[in-house]
């Protein structure tokens, strides 16, 4: 019985997956969504029906912590996007999110670019500026989980910010 269930399964995941390299990429991730939902409701309902519905409480306990950590991951490449758009980087091969080259940077960031780095509007004071510094680079210093890069850049947006102000 076993064997059988075995093959008349490797059979509908054979032709599954056929179907599934005909389709274009708005079908499969429609498909791929609706298979997940069915699946996930396959799950819970067997898991009801045998009485271990506890295990999804388990699980989700479980993940809390890399829930966390893929929300601050998601936070920071946000910003990173923010800031890589900007003004284009150090580097002139840098490209933008719609594949199109970056033009070529001249090395120094200008007002503009600083203050939607920073996110402060046109008459910032000196006091928002710094607070708004402090706040971002929190976010993505090194030494709490961001990169260098970025901290270069909040480090120069301030920097130009605040000589714009003398």
């Amino acid at each position: 019985m076993h064997l059988i269930l075995g093959l008349v399964l490797t059979v509908l995941l054979f032709l599954l997956l056929r179907q599934w390299a005909r389709l274009d990429p708005a079908e499969k991730r429609k498909g791929l969504f609706w298979g997940v939902a069915v699946a996930v409701g396959a799950l819970c309902t067997l898991l009801v029906v045998t009485g271990r519905l506890h295990v999804i409480g388990g699980l989700l306990a479980a993940l809390v912590p890399f829930a966390h950590r893929g929300w601050r991951a998601f936070q920071l490449w946000l910003l990173w996007r923010r800031i890589r758009n900007a003004g284009g980087g150090a580097d002139s091969g840098q490209e933008y999110d719609s594949g199109q080259q970056a033009p070529p940077s001249s090395g120094r960031m200008d007002p503009e670019q600083a203050r939607d780095v920073l996110n402060v509007p046109v008459d910032a004071g000196r006091d928002e500026i710094v607070k708004a510094h402090r706040r971002l680079i929190q976010k993505v210093h090194p030494d709490h989980g961001g990169s260098d890069e970025l901290a270069a850049r909040v480090n120069e947006a301030k920097e130009v910010l605040l000589k714009t102000l003398r």
